[in-house]
């Protein structure tokens, strides 16, 4: 016989004789109920193991953005200061044999004339500027230099850097005239047929002319490449 009605209250009266264990009184109800919490807890769990699992989207990739902004703006940060430390190592003679791998253009300015062209060939102490019509050797601390950043392509320069008293010598062995510029701006036409020590001397006519080496800014000698 069935002790409970249609809705699940425990019926006495049909009980009667038979004798029913008071833990299974009134219990489906209570057992529906604890199932159902049992059910919540475990979804409540299982949603929070989801969100901590995938974190949010917009969130996520905030957080990329930003980091890959900061990373990008060290990683510039540091390249420009190394750049800078390199330029700081360099002399006169390095930074000449950078414009010459360059191709780059230069001006260079003397106390009394200036020169521009594409440089050439670096020295330990001078460059060989390219006129077109003839080549300039100016000494580097003699002039303020001006870089124009208009490169065509340069060239490689090897072997040991030549200095400005070994390239006059060179200008001496294959004779021709030259057009030496001094301090003072001054332009001294002639033949170099000495390279001493601290001075050359330059023959022009029937005379020669003594020139300290340290007064001469620029030797200007035909292109015969032109």
């Amino acid at each position: 016989m069935t002790m409970w009605d249609s809705e699940g209250r425990y019926r006495a009266d049909l009980a009667v004789g038979v004798e029913v264990p008071a833990s299974l009184v009134r219990t489906e109800g209570v057992a529906t109920s604890l199932w159902n919490l049992s059910s919540s807890v475990h979804s409540m769990s299982r949603a929070r193991k989801n969100m901590e699992e995938r974190p949010d989207r917009d969130m996520e990739a905030h957080l990329r953005h930003g980091a890959g902004r900061e990373w990008i703006e060290e990683a510039a940060e540091d390249e420009k200061l190394t750049e800078l430390l390199r330029r700081r190592r360099l002399d006169l003679g390095g930074r000449a044999l950078e414009l010459v791998h360059r191709g780059e253009r230069v001006r260079a300015e003397t106390q009394g004339q200036t020169f521009s062209g594409r440089v050439m060939y670096a020295g330990s102490d001078f460059a060989t500027l390219d006129r077109g019509e003839d080549l300039v050797e100016v000494v580097l601390h003699a002039a303020i230099w001006t870089v124009e950043p208009v490169g065509a392509g340069g060239h490689e320069q090897s072997g040991t850097p030549l200095s400005f008293r070994a390239r006059m010598a060179e200008l001496a062995s294959l004779g021709g005239q030259v057009r030496v510029v001094v301090s003072d701006g001054r332009a001294i036409v002639g033949k170099v047929e000495v390279v001493a020590t601290d001075h050359i001397e330059i023959s022009q006519g029937g005379g020669v002319m003594v020139i300290p080496i340290r007064l001469i800014v620029a030797i200007v000698r035909p292109n015969r490449r032109s």
